[in-house]
C-alpha cells in the first residue's frame, strides 16, 4: 500500500453534473484560514463559534423588578410602624364592654356605696347581682330620679293589683321631666319589667279601673307628667327599666318589690 495521501472520494448520485455541489466529502474538513496583513489565522473551532449569541434581557430586567418592588413593601411596613408607634399592640381588637358583670362605673375601688353626679346618673352601684349589667345604666334606688337623653325619670311605686278581667298585673307609678329647652316624646313603651331570670316584660297588662295609666306625648321645658304602667304579674322581686325607644345608649333601673294593692 502506497503512504502517498489519496484525495478524498466523493459520492456523486446520478444525474448530477460536474461542478455542481454534491454530498459532503468523506474525510477530516480542513479548519478556515484568513491572511489579515500578511499574517494567516487559522479557526480551529467552528467560525459560527466566534459570532457573540445575543442573550435575552429579560430574566434580568424581571430580577431587578422584583428586587425593586421587595424594597417598597419593606419601606412601607417600616413607615406603618413608625406611624402607629411601632407597638405590636396596636392590632390588638378591644373587648366588648357593653356587657360587665363586676365593674361599678363610678364607684372608688373597694367603696360600697355611690354618690351619682346630679348631672351624670350613669352609675352600676347598687345592684351588683343584676344580669345584663351595661356600662351606660342609671341604676336609682326608687323614687330617684335619673337623667337620660334630656328627660328624667324615676320609677316611684309599684304594687300587684286585680283588673276587671279578674287577673293579677303589677302596676308600677312613673314620673316624666323635661329637662331642657328641646322638646321630647315620651311613651308607655319606654318602659318594661326585667325579671331576676332574665325575663323581659312588656307593658301589655290590662290596667285596673283605678289606674291613671300613661299615654303618649310630648313634653316642653320644664313640663312634667305622671302616670302609671300596667304590666303582666310576675313573681318579684324585679327592675323596672327605663329605656326612651330613640335612644340607644342610656336606661334606668330600679328594683322594686311589689307590694299588694
Amino acid at each position: 500500500m502506497s503512504d502517498t495521501p489519496q484525495p478524498p472520494t466523493t459520492t456523486r448520485p446520478p444525474g448530477v453534473p460536474e461542478g455542481m455541489p454534491g454530498p459532503r466529502e468523506e474525510g477530516p474538513v480542513e479548519a478556515p484560514e484568513v491572511v489579515v496583513d500578511g499574517e494567516t489565522w487559522v479557526f480551529t473551532d467552528p467560525v459560527e463559534s466566534a459570532i457573540p449569541t445575543r442573550r435575552n434581557p429579560w430574566p434580568v430586567v424581571g430580577a431587578a423588578l422584583v428586587a425593586t418592588a421587595a424594597l417598597l413593601l419593606l419601606l412601607a411596613v417600616a413607615l406603618g410602624l413608625l406611624a402607629g408607634g411601632g407597638d405590636a399592640d396596636d392590632d390588638v381588637v378591644a373587648p366588648d364592654l357593653t356587657q360587665v358583670t363586676s365593674v361599678a362605673v363610678g364607684a372608688e375601688d373597694g367603696a360600697s356605696e355611690c354618690d351619682p353626679d346630679p348631672a351624670d346618673t350613669a352609675n352600676l352601684c347598687l345592684y351588683p347581682e343584676r344580669d345584663d349589667r351595661r356600662r351606660t345604666d342609671h341604676e336609682a334606688e326608687l323614687g330617684t330620679g335619673v337623667r337620660i337623653g334630656g328627660i328624667e325619670a324615676a320609677a316611684t311605686g309599684a304594687r300587684t293589683a286585680t283588673n276587671d278581667a279578674g287577673e293579677e298585673v303589677v302596676v308600677v307609678d312613673v314620673d316624666l321631666r323635661d329637662l331642657d329647652a328641646a322638646d321630647h316624646t315620651y311613651n308607655l313603651f319606654d318602659w318594661h319589667l326585667l325579671t331576676t331570670d332574665g325575663e323581659v316584660v312588656e307593658p301589655f297588662g290590662v290596667p285596673p279601673a283605678d289606674a291613671a295609666e300613661l299615654s303618649s306625648g310630648e313634653l316642653t321645658r320644664g313640663e312634667t307628667v305622671s302616670g302609671t304602667i300596667t304590666f303582666e304579674s310576675r313573681p318579684g322581686p324585679f327592675y323596672v327599666v327605663y329605656q326612651p325607644r330613640l335612644i340607644e345608649d342610656g336606661r334606668g333601673i330600679w328594683q322594686v318589690e311589689a307590694a299588694d294593692g
